[in-house]
């Protein structure tokens, strides 16, 4: 008899820690993180000085053999901020499987390893390379014709706990093109990039930016080169 009663409308206890219990299982499903559906490779190259006008033009010149087997992202030189003979590119793939494939392929073009390749790398000091990926629920922003007159941010910050300040587009010409945390590299660092229409506008947004909230971190200026799909 009283196994019946507690098994009618649902009043006990029991049965209501049985909801509750089921309510929490939800909330967790629900908030649990998707990965991301891009990847970005970042890689930074610095030169030596009295090659690197070279080494950019060969760039310019064999790189289309490159982006037949990925997506270049953006490239740029660095103006201000480190080696002013450096220059920073991004490539965006779907997986790291991806990546790997894209490589594979690229071992195999003989244009880029016996002619490409030897010219190059003399005239480079480092190359280095991190993996990036979109913060969850922050978006890629290309959505903006090119100029010659733009430059890029490439700001670094310590991340605080799960983030730091959010970022947000002042409406002062600058565009939020991306916020990303590394992945394989730096894991514990935020990266926002920014476009400007010009350098005035860069310094001036970069300037309120760290006044109105100061973070740990680093800034580059960025000039988009020839080859770069943004600019």
């Amino acid at each position: 008899m009283s196994t019946g009663k507690l098994s009618a409308p649902c009043k006990s206890l029991l049965c209501s820690g049985r909801i509750f219990a089921t309510s929490i299982t939800n909330k967790f499903s629900t908030e649990s993180k998707a990965l991301p559906t891009k990847i970005f490779e970042v890689r930074v190259y610095n030169g030596h000085p009295q090659d690197f006008k070279k080494a950019v033009n060969l760039i310019n010149e064999y790189l289309h053999f490159r982006i037949k087997y990925s997506k270049l992202f953006g490239f740029w030189t660095t103006e201000l901020g480190s080696s002013i003979f450096q220059m920073l590119h991004i490539w965006e793939y779907d997986s790291l499987n991806h990546r790997l494939q894209a490589r594979k392929n690229l071992l195999q073009d003989k244009v880029w390893q016996t002619e490409f390749l030897p010219q190059l790398l003399p005239f480079m000091q480092t190359m280095d390379n991190f993996l990036v990926a979109p913060i969850s629920g922050s978006t890629v922003n290309v959505d903006f014709k090119n100029d010659l007159s733009a430059v890029y941010e490439l700001q670094t910050l310590k991340r605080n706990g799960k983030h730091s300040v959010p970022a947000k587009s002042s409406g002062n010409g600058d565009i939020l093109v991306g916020t990303f945390r590394g992945v394989f590299g730096s894991t514990d660092t935020e990266y926002r990039l920014w476009r400007y229409p010009n350098v005035d506008t860069a310094f001036t947004e970069s300037w309120n930016r760290s006044e109105a909230a100061p973070q740990k971190g680093s800034s580059l200026l960025l000039y988009p080169a020839k080859v770069s799909p943004i600019s």
